[in-house]
């Protein structure tokens, strides 16, 4: 018994510490993107701050009457004076911003700010100057250490803004607006939950320009973590990655800025976040110690109550070790190894329930995704459009091949792009475009169609290839059987709490019978023949839930309406299953 306890206690604290670092992976992941939208909030408002002043006027008379500094000390202080007026008057984020600095057309600094301006000139000088007259936007630069005029060295991001002459197009000068590394670095502070979890944000060079530690700025990353080059190309593709050894291992996080091609790595211990299992378990394992002493004090009194059912116990916990994992154990009594006994079976059952739902899901999504593959592969699709663009060739119509042969291309480069199986709405949008225009040319004689989807929707998210076997449908059992030609309507639009996509034949229609055995034939058929109504919305609903997927409305000989219900999700709020 008193192995079976500790066997109990290993795999609870084996089951709970992996569940708490997944726990950890997950929160480690929101926490980044959460500070990646505050940081782009940040570095887009200061970015906007440097037009507003590159752009008034005041600034741009100022600097075209002043290319270069003046030599006069008063008229140097006099113009200095000007131009903080022009910063106070036209900046809101004083506060953020440590300090401003203006330039002239020749790296000269007018020597607003308390920074070192031989230092200044000589940072923009070496690696503004080519960025100042080529590109005439806002551009980062940092992190350096330049000292003030009392002496004192400040981490500072030097953010260069050229002015541009609005009438002649000509280079009077630039803005450098300086903001100290605390400034992005109070970013991730303020949604430090635990002080044990450090923030490092590094360069395309992995050097290290913020972090919670100071002492690690300007310092290689690789070298600071003692991290392979191997490990960090592993994290960076990945997202995350487990480094170190037992209770010592760090769980690193990263999540990409592209803003300014930057990296933020949260690192935290897990020696932290698994103390509490380790602490539960010990008192665990105290107390199964302390009760198997006591049962052992009692034994010679209740031998024959307690055995029996210890041993079936056992014998459940030895089959379960052993792989049976339907084992139970079957003691009925209420004392203590009755309750144990119980709780054993509930927590096994739990265990097989997981584990069946878990198998489920894979099988189902393994169904799903086989089914996407062959489908976007569907050669008989792909051989009919190959003899249209010849027939296109030999008729001469070598305008309308190409353009087949176009959204041929185009169909299967986004259908079949990156193996993602949630896409944006404006590319299934693309591929319906490029599916119709195709189906148009070869069926010219009995359809037409349009599609009027509300730009709004485009940022979000869809299942991929939802649209194109409903639209397939509606020509296929809807218009080629119409006498006269007939019309697919596709609109889309944003409700309150989602989004409706409808699909519209004006074809034969479909009773409800029949719409039942096309749906029930589609389920339960091998094959894959437009991918199959049942397969989109039950992939739907695996991806959203039961309030999401699709709904037919028909009349015989008059309509056939197919509305696909999805939530609203922009490009981050849904992962690629």
């Amino acid at each position: 018994m008193f192995a079976s306890l500790f066997v109990i206690s290993y795999y609870s604290n084996h089951i709970s510490t992996k569940a708490i670092i997944q726990k950890a992976q997950i929160n480690s992941s929101r926490e980044l993107s959460l500070i990646t939208n505050h940081l782009n909030t940040l570095i887009s408002t200061i970015n906007n701050s440097g037009v507003s002043l590159s752009i008034d006027y005041r600034m741009q008379a100022l600097l075209n009457d002043n290319p270069t500094v003046p030599e006069s000390l008063s008229a140097k202080n006099s113009l200095n004076i000007e131009f903080q007026r022009i910063i106070y008057s036209t900046l809101t984020l004083r506060s953020k911003i440590k300090t401003t600095e203006i330039v002239s057309a020749d790296y000269s600094i007018f020597q607003t700010s308390e920074f070192d301006p031989e230092t200044v000139k000589g940072i923009v000088k070496r690696e503004a100057s080519d960025y100042i007259d080529n590109i005439k936007s806002a551009y980062w630069m940092g992190l350096y250490r330049i000292p003030i005029v009392s002496g004192e060295m400040q981490n500072v991001f030097l953010i260069t803004k050229p002015v541009i002459n609005m009438n002649t197009g000509l280079t009077l000068g630039s803005i450098l607006l300086f903001i100290n590394e605390e400034e992005i670095a109070s970013i991730y502070s303020m949604n430090i939950a635990d002080n044990n979890v450090q923030y490092d944000i590094v360069n395309a060079d992995n050097q290290i320009v913020s972090s919670t530690n100071k002492d690690r700025l300007y310092r290689n990353f690789l070298s600071e973590h003692s991290m392979a080059e191997q490990d960090f190309n592993q994290l960076t593709s990945t997202g995350r990655k487990l480094q170190g050894r037992n209770d010592d291992r760090l769980l690193y996080t990263v999540q990409n800025f592209d803003a300014l091609n930057w990296k933020i790595i949260s690192v935290v211990p897990l020696q932290e976040i698994t103390q509490e299992v380790r602490d539960i378990n010990k008192l665990i394992i105290f107390i199964s110690v302390i009760c198997l002493i006591l049962s052992l004090l009692v034994s010679y009194i209740l031998s024959r109550l307690i055995t029996k059912p210890i041993i079936q116990l056992h014998k459940s916990m030895k089959a379960i070790r052993n792989g049976d994992l339907l084992a139970r154990t079957n003691v009925t009594s209420t004392d203590e190894i009755g309750l144990l006994s119980n709780g054993f079976n509930t927590l096994m059952d739990q265990i097989n329930e997981l584990m069946e739902e878990i198998y489920t899901a894979q099988q189902a999504k393994r169904k799903y995704e086989f089914k996407i593959i062959q489908s976007q592969l569907n050669p008989h699709f792909l051989y009919n459009s190959l003899e249209t663009i010849n027939s296109l060739i030999q008729l001469k119509l070598n305008d309308s091949a190409m353009k087949f042969t176009n959204h041929l291309s185009n169909f299967y480069r986004i259908s079949l792009s990156s193996g993602n199986d949630v896409i944006l709405i404006s590319e299934e949008i693309r591929i319906i475009e490029s599916y119709l225009f195709m189906q148009s040319l070869r069926y010219h004689e009995f359809m037409d169609y349009v599609i009027e989807v509300d730009d709004s929707i485009f940022p979000c998210k869809i299942p991929k290839l939802t649209l194109q076997p409903l639209v397939e449908n509606a020509i296929y059992h809807g218009l080629r059987n119409k006498r006269d030609k007939g019309l697919v309507t596709i609109t889309g639009r944003l409700m309150k709490e989602f989004i409706l996509l409808e699909i519209t034949d004006n074809g034969i229609g479909m009773s409800e019978h029949k719409i039942n055995d096309i749906l029930t034939q589609d389920k339960n058929s091998n094959k894959l023949a437009n991918f199959g109504i049942t397969s989109v919305n039950e992939r739907i609903k695996l991806l959203f839930g039961e309030a999401y997927g699709l709904t037919f409305m028909s009349e015989v000989g008059s309509y056939t309406k197919v509305i696909v219900k999805i939530p609203i999700g922009k490009e981050d709020e849904f992962y690629d299953v």
